[in-house]
């Protein structure tokens, strides 16, 4: 007779940003198997989402590591904490019997402190790329390759990085591309949001979505809209996303750009939203223009998905799955000046934007559906633990 294995999931978010999608489509990849327990670090709509899907959700702190905490007092009471959740989930682990510790993100260590602990296989999926400060990528990169038995990359460029400093790892690897369900176009409503933001449909909309941080670009973004300017044409942007806690001041950073370059009038800061399907399909352009490696931008699957002409940084691991000029535009990172030459491209010439967009579309396709994103998950996990228990 089989019976279902048992897992302890453990995450750091909850409010439905990139990863926190991701990590419940692992959990709906796997609940019809597993008797699953999650673990998350903070409240939010992402508990709603899986109820339901799993036997029980937690919320305590996990110690997550962030670059706000680079700093002698915070790391150490992140240690504290990530060690006191390491033993609350080895006793989470040993209740439940769990066959499985899984981690989603390159933040929280203290699943793998727990599954060593508990004698349990360990999995951690990396969603980030950290290259500085070294000393802190070689920590992190060193405890997932000496801790986990499995790691899930969703890039080449995540996978490249872990080898560039934990090159001992080689043999636990395994790349999962991202992937995502298709749009049902009949839940959405066109021309909503440029309404909301008043946004009439003959002038051209930007939209970028994402968390609002020094890395993301939007400040470059910010400055090609300026440049465009300059140069008298007009474009409309909307901005969805916040800050992490702690990153307040970047926020103050970006309105004051925009106050600064006296483009205040075209530049919508929308905050934390969660119809990005209706921004994608009212917007003629998105761009996802990160100043550093962007390990697999959610929001660049969700352009190609809506068929929206995507601007993608070249550093960006989504790169890796497009043609420049066929499925998508490469701009230079950190650069405002190419950002704004691209955009100025796109602008003036709707064939580039029509052949993009089926370009892109093409790419989602035959590369991001989720029935074989699950199915890669599916695979990973019964290639470690095994399919079930007799």
């Amino acid at each position: 007779m089989n019976f279902k294995r048992v897992g302890v999931f453990v995450h750091q978010g909850a409010e439905l940003y990139g990863s926190d999608y991701i990590f419940r489509e692992v959990i709906r990849a796997l609940h019809d198997e597993w008797n699953i327990h999650v673990v998350l670090d903070q409240d939010g709509p992402l508990v709603g989402e899986l109820c339901g899907l799993c036997q029980s959700v937690t919320v305590y702190r996990l110690g997550v590591l962030r670059r706000s905490k680079l700093r002698p007092l915070r790391l150490i009471w992140m240690t504290f904490e990530g060690l006191f959740a390491s033993f609350r989930l080895a006793i989470l682990a040993r209740h439940c019997k769990a066959d499985l510790i899984y981690a989603n993100t390159l933040g929280v260590w203290s699943p793998l402190l727990a599954a060593r602990l508990v004698g349990a296989p360990s999995i951690q999926h990396l969603h980030e790329i950290i290259e500085r400060p070294r000393f802190l990528a070689r920590i992190m990169y060193g405890m997932t390759g000496r801790l986990a038995r499995r790691i899930i990359c969703v890039s080449e460029a995540v996978v490249d990085c872990v080898k560039t400093f934990y090159p001992g790892s080689t043999n636990k690897y395994v790349l999962i591309r991202n992937g995502l369900p298709d749009i049902d176009r009949e839940m959405h409503v066109y021309g909503k949001i440029r309404s909301e933001f008043d946004v009439p449909k003959s002038r051209i909309l930007v939209a970028m979505v994402g968390r609002l941080h020094f890395w993301k670009g939007q400040d470059v973004l910010l400055k090609a809209v300026w440049l465009l300017s300059q140069r008298d044409i007009r474009i409309d942007v909307i901005l969805f996303g916040d800050v992490f806690k702690g990153y307040e001041a970047f926020s103050a950073k970006l309105h004051s750009l925009a106050t600064g370059y006296g483009i205040v009038d075209r530049v919508h800061f929308a905050g934390f939203r969660h119809d990005v399907t209706d921004l994608l399909i009212d917007s003629d352009i998105v761009t996802v223009p990160s100043t550093l490696p962007d390990p697999f931008p959610t929001v660049a699957l969700e352009a190609l998905r809506a068929a929206v002409p995507l601007i993608l940084s070249s550093s960006s691991g989504a790169a890796e799955i497009v043609v420049d000029g066929e499925s998508a535009i490469l701009c230079t990172p950190n650069n405002a000046e190419d950002l704004a030459e691209k955009l100025a491209v796109l602008v003036t010439s709707p064939k580039l934007r029509e052949k993009l967009s089926a370009g892109g579309r093409d790419v989602f396709e035959r590369m991001l559906v989720m029935s074989e994103f699950q199915r890669n998950i599916r695979s990973a996990v019964d290639d470690l633990v095994g399919k079930s228990r007799t």
